[in-house]
C-alpha cells in the first residue's frame, strides 16, 4: 500500500466517521440526510473535545496555586531560614508585643577618670581652702581654687546621679513589636531611641548651664570672692563710711590662672581690673601658671571654660604644694602619672554636657528579645504551578464527563442549526426529538417495551445529570481563594494606585527601614522679629550702658540690663532651638513597610508636635526654675543709686572701734530713695512702672528727680529677670511715639557726655497681624515661654520619604473565584 492510497483511506475514514449511528429505527435513521447530520455532529463533538482538553490543560498547568503554610516551634535559626526563604510573606506574631529595654539591652559606659580621682575628694578640696581667699587678686588661683574644685565635685556627683536616672529611663523604654523583628531592625530602633534620649539630656544640661550664666550676669549677682564685683569703703564723715560696689573690668580674656605677688603701691583701687591695669605704673608679679584653669566673672564661669590641663601634669601639680601647704597632709603621690583621658583637651563645659561620659556602647541581646517576644508560630504563603502529572490526571478525571456532555451538545447543536436552516416553526418536533433521545440503546433487545424503558431511564439519567452539573456549577462558581500579587520596583504613582485599590492588604517592605527625619522633614523656625532687630545690637546696648553709667536713676539704668538680657535670651533660644532641631532631624523613622500617605502625615505631625511641645516645656521649666530661685533665695546684687550700704559707729562698750554694717533691702524706691511699701524679701512680685526722670531745682535750691514720662509696657521688678518678664515691647513699635520720646531723652544726656561711641537710633518694630502671632502688648514672659518663635515652619514630604524608603516590591492580596468561567465549565 503506497502513501497516496493510505492518505486516501484515512481521508475517507475521517470523512465517513460517525459516532452517532443509532441502533433503533434503522430504516429512518439510515437515510443519507440523517447520516450526514450524524457526521456533522461527530465532527463538532471531536472539535469541542479537543478544544476543551487543550484549554483545560494549559489553564490547570499554568494557573498558580497559593497555599498558606504554618510552622510551629519557632527557634532563632529556623526564623532566619524562613526569613531568607519566605521574607515577602512571612509573619511571626509575638505573644508579648511590648518588651522593656531592660530585658534585652545592656548599656556599657566609661566615665571621665577625673570623677573618680582624688581631685573630687573631700580631703583634696579641704586642702585648698584658704579663709582669706577673697583678699587675693582676681586672677590668682588661690582666690577660687577651693570653690572651683568644690564645683567640680558637685558636677561629678550630679552627672553620676543624672546618668543613673538616664539608664533607668532607658531601661523603662518599651519596644512595640507586633511581629517578630530581625536583629538589624531591633538594633536600629533601640539605638536610635537611645541616641534621642542622650541628645535630649545634652540639650537639657547645656540650656540649664547657659541660662544659669545669663541669670547670674543679667541680675548682677555678686560673688563673695570679689571676682565680678569689687567692694570699697569710702568715708563720708568721722562717723559714717559708705560701702561702694563696682563691677570688675576685664581687659584680657582667656588668660590662665596663676600665683601673683602684690608689689608696693598696688592697692585695693586696682583690684577691679583684671588682669591688666591700664593706668598703673605697677603690676602684680606672677610666680607660677596653672595650665588649663581659667578665671571669669564667677568661679562657675571660669571652671566651665577650663580644660584642667594642670591635673594631667605632675610638674604643674607639684607647684601647688608651695601655695597650698595643706596638700602635704594628703596621701597624694605627685611623682606618679595619674589621669589619662582621651578628652583631655575638652573644656569642662563639653565634658559636663556629655555627663563626663567618654564612651557609651549599647549591646542588643537578640536571644533575650526573641525569648520575650515568644512567637508561637509563623505563617507564610507559597505560590506554585501544578505539575504535569497532576494536570494529566486531572484531564483524565474530566474526560468521561466531557464526552457525555459533548455527545449531548453536539447533536443538539447540529439539530438546532438544521431547524433554523429549514425554518421549522413547530416546537413539537423539537420535543419529539427530545423524547426520542435514547442513551441506553440495545441492539439485542429492540421490542417496544424495552425501548420505552430505555427512554424512561434516559430521561431520569438526564435529569440527574443536569441536577449534578448545576450543583457542581454553583459550588465551583462560589468557591474562592486568596491570590497574592507581587509588583516589582513600584513608583510612587503605582504605589498610590495600589493603595487606593488594595489599601487593606497592600504591603511594601522598605529597602531602607531606618530613615532620618532630615531626609523628608524640614523645620525652619521663624523667631520674633525683635531678635533680629536693632534692639539686640551691640551698638544699642553699648549706648545704653554709657548712659547707665552717666545717669543714676530711671529707665536707662534698668534698660541696659533688660536689653542685654533680651539679647542673650535671643541667642540662647536660637542656640537651643537650632541645637534641638538638629538633634531632632538626626533621629530616624523606623518603618518596615511603607506607611500610607495619611498615616505618614498623622505620624509626622504627631512627632513634630511632641518635639515642639517638649522643647517649649523644657525651656519653660528652666525659666520657671531660675525665676523661682531668685524669688526664694533673694541673692545679693549690685545696688542701684539709692540703695548703697553703709557703716556707722557701733555703741559697743567692749569694742569702741567696731562698726555696724547697714544694708538696704532690695525693693521699689521712689526718687528720694524711700520704699514704695514693697520689699522683695517679703514680696518677690514687687513692681512699678518704668519712667523717665529729670533733675529739677526746688525753691530751696535742692535738686530732686521728677518723673516726666511713664514708659508704656516697661516694668521694674525686683531683679532684671522680673523686669524683663513683666514688660512688653509695645513702646518700641512704629505705631507708638514712645521710642522717639526715649531717644530724645537719651540724646539730651548723650550730648553731655564726652565719648567716642557714635549715636545710634534703632529702627522701630513693625507689627503685621497676618504674620506676627504676638501682639505688641504681649508680655515678654509669654513670648519667652514660646521660645520667641513666631512660626515653627514645618513641612513633611511623603515623596521624599517614599524615595528613601525605596521598596523593591509590593505585595497585595485579593479574594478571587477559585475557577474562572472556563474552570467552572470544565
Amino acid at each position: 500500500m503506497n502513501i497516496k492510497v493510505l492518505i486516501r483511506w484515512l481521508y475517507e475514514k475521517i470523512l465517513t466517521y460517525n459516532l452517532f449511528i443509532p441502533e433503533d429505527n434503522e430504516e429512518i435513521n439510515h437515510t443519507p440526510t440523517t447520516i450526514q447530520h450524524q457526521r456533522y455532529s461527530t465532527r463538532l463533538y471531536i472539535l469541542l473535545l479537543i478544544l476543551s482538553m487543550y484549554v483545560i490543560f494549559f489553564t490547570v498547568f499554568v494557573d498558580p496555586q497559593t497555599e498558606t503554610v504554618t510552622i510551629s516551634d519557632i527557634t532563632p535559626s529556623l526564623f532566619d531560614q524562613l526569613r531568607h526563604d519566605h521574607g515577602e510573606t512571612l509573619s511571626c506574631p509575638c505573644s508579648t508585643t511590648i518588651i522593656s529595654y531592660e530585658n534585652f539591652v545592656l548599656n556599657t559606659l566609661s566615665t571621665d577618670p577625673i570623677c573618680s580621682s582624688i581631685f573630687v575628694s573631700k580631703q583634696w578640696i579641704q586642702s585648698l581652702y584658704i579663709p582669706f581667699a577673697s583678699s587675693f587678686l582676681v586672677m590668682d588661683f588661690r582666690s577660687t581654687a577651693y570653690s572651683q574644685f568644690e564645683l567640680l565635685a558637685a558636677f561629678c556627683s550630679f552627672s553620676q546621679e543624672f546618668v543613673s536616672q538616664v539608664l533607668t529611663d532607658i531601661g523603662q523604654q518599651q519596644l512595640l513589636t507586633i511581629e517578630l523583628l530581625v536583629e538589624d531592625e531591633v538594633r536600629s530602633q533601640v539605638i536610635e531611641n537611645i541616641k534621642l534620649i542622650r541628645a535630649s539630656t545634652y540639650v537639657q544640661i547645656s540650656s540649664s548651664l547657659n541660662f544659669m550664666q545669663i541669670i547670674t550676669q543679667s541680675n548682677s549677682l555678686i560673688s563673695a570672692l570679689n571676682t565680678n564685683a569689687h567692694l570699697s569703703i569710702t568715708e563720708e564723715d568721722n562717723e559714717t563710711f559708705y560701702l561702694a560696689i563696682s563691677s570688675t573690668l576685664y581687659y584680657r580674656k582667656n588668660m590662665p590662672f596663676g600665683f601673683y605677688s602684690i608689689p608696693y603701691g598696688f592697692g585695693d583701687l586696682f583690684d577691679d581690673y583684671w588682669p591688666d591695669i591700664p593706668f598703673s605704673q605697677t603690676s602684680p608679679n606672677i610666680s607660677g601658671v596653672v595650665d588649663g584653669f581659667l578665671s571669669g566673672c564667677t568661679p562657675f564661669d571660669g571652671l566651665l571654660a577650663s580644660t584642667l590641663d594642670c591635673l594631667y601634669s605632675n610638674k604643674c601639680l607639684e607647684q601647688l604644694i608651695d601655695y597650698f601647704p595643706n596638700l602635704n597632709e594628703t596621701n597624694f603621690n605627685f611623682t606618679d602619672p595619674h589621669l589619662l583621658s582621651n578628652r583631655q583637651n575638652n573644656s569642662l563645659y563639653e565634658r559636663l554636657t556629655d555627663l563626663f561620659i567618654e564612651d557609651w556602647s549599647s549591646t542588643i541581646n537578640y536571644s533575650e528579645y526573641f525569648t520575650n517576644c515568644a512567637p508561637l508560630l509563623c505563617t507564610y504563603s507559597t505560590t506554585d504551578q501544578n505539575s504535569l502529572s497532576y494536570t494529566i490526571i486531572f484531564l483524565l478525571s474530566l474526560y468521561g464527563g466531557l464526552t457525555i456532555m459533548f455527545r449531548l451538545i453536539a447533536p443538539a447543536a447540529i439539530h438546532s442549526l438544521l431547524i433554523f436552516e429549514i425554518k421549522l416553526a413547530s416546537i413539537r418536533e423539537m420535543f419529539q426529538w427530545i423524547k426520542q433521545i435514547n442513551l441506553f440503546k440495545s441492539s439485542v433487545n429492540q421490542n417496544i417495551n424495552a425501548t420505552k424503558k430505555q427512554y424512561v431511564i434516559t430521561r431520569i439519567y438526564l435529569i440527574l445529570l443536569a441536577g449534578s452539573i448545576l450543583t457542581l456549577l454553583l459550588f465551583t462558581s462560589l468557591s474562592t481563594h486568596i491570590t497574592t500579587i507581587t509588583v516589582s520596583n513600584p513608583s510612587i504613582d503605582v504605589y498610590r494606585n495600589l493603595q487606593d485599590i488594595h489599601q487593606d492588604t497592600l504591603k511594601c517592605p522598605c529597602s531602607t527601614t531606618t530613615i532620618p527625619y532630615e531626609t523628608f522633614i524640614s523645620l525652619s523656625p521663624i523667631f520674633h522679629h525683635v531678635c533680629s532687630s536693632d534692639f539686640v545690637n551691640d551698638t544699642w546696648i553699648t549706648l545704653l550702658s554709657l548712659l547707665h553709667n552717666a545717669l543714676y536713676m530711671g529707665w536707662p539704668t534698668e534698660a541696659v540690663h533688660q536689653f542685654r538680657l533680651l539679647s542673650t535670651i535671643c541667642e540662647l533660644v536660637n542656640k537651643t532651638v537650632v541645637d534641638a532641631v538638629q538633634r531632632f532631624i538626626i533621629r530616624s523613622l523606623v518603618t518596615s513597610n511603607v506607611l500610607t500617605e495619611t498615616d505618614f502625615i498623622i505620624q509626622s505631625n504627631t512627632t513634630v508636635d511632641q518635639f515642639i511641645q517638649s522643647t517649649i516645656i523644657s525651656f519653660g521649666l528652666l525659666l520657671d526654675t531660675e525665676h523661682l530661685f531668685l524669688q526664694v533665695d533673694q541673692p545679693f546684687q549690685v545696688p542701684d543709686y539709692s540703695q548703697d550700704s553703709s557703716y556707722e559707729k557701733a555703741t559697743d562698750l567692749y569694742d569702741p572701734d567696731s562698726w555696724k554694717l547697714i544694708f538696704s533691702f532690695t525693693g521699689m524706691f521712689n526718687t528720694t530713695g524711700v520704699f514704695n511699701n514693697c520689699i522683695c524679701a517679703i514680696n518677690p512680685y514687687c513692681q512699678k512702672q518704668s519712667s523717665l526722670y529729670n533733675w529739677v531745682t526746688t525753691s530751696n535750691n535742692t535738686n530732686v528727680f521728677i518723673m516726666t514720662y511713664a514708659i508704656p509696657g516697661s516694668v521694674d521688678g525686683c531683679y532684671a529677670l522680673d523686669s524683663f518678664l513683666l514688660s512688653t515691647l509695645e513702646c518700641f513699635y512704629s505705631n507708638s511715639d514712645c521710642l522717639s520720646i526715649l531717644l530724645n531723652y537719651m540724646n539730651t544726656s548723650y550730648n553731655l557726655i564726652d565719648t567716642e561711641i557714635p549715636w545710634f537710633s534703632p529702627e522701630p518694630l513693625k507689627y503685621d497681624p497676618l504674620s506676627n502671632r504676638f501682639h505688641p502688648n504681649t508680655s515678654l514672659s509669654d513670648i519667652t515661654k514660646e521660645m520667641m518663635i513666631e512660626q515653627w515652619n514645618y513641612q513633611a514630604s511623603f515623596n521624599l520619604y517614599y524615595k528613601t524608603c525605596a521598596p523593591n516590591y509590593c505585595t497585595y492580596s485579593y479574594t478571587a473565584r477559585t475557577y474562572n468561567y472556563i474552570g467552572v465549565i470544565t
